[in-house]
């Protein structure tokens, strides 16, 4: 039970970290874009 509460916290936390840095990179990516005029 433990074990199953543990990855499941690493899971959620997984998702959270990888949407963040999909939002961040694609912010990143359109602000670049306007510095170059694309």
């Amino acid at each position: 039970m433990t074990d199953l509460w543990l990855y499941t916290m690493i899971f959620v936390l997984t998702i959270i970290w990888g949407g963040f840095f999909t939002a961040l990179t694609i912010a990143i990516k359109k602000e670049k874009g306007k510095v170059h005029g694309e």
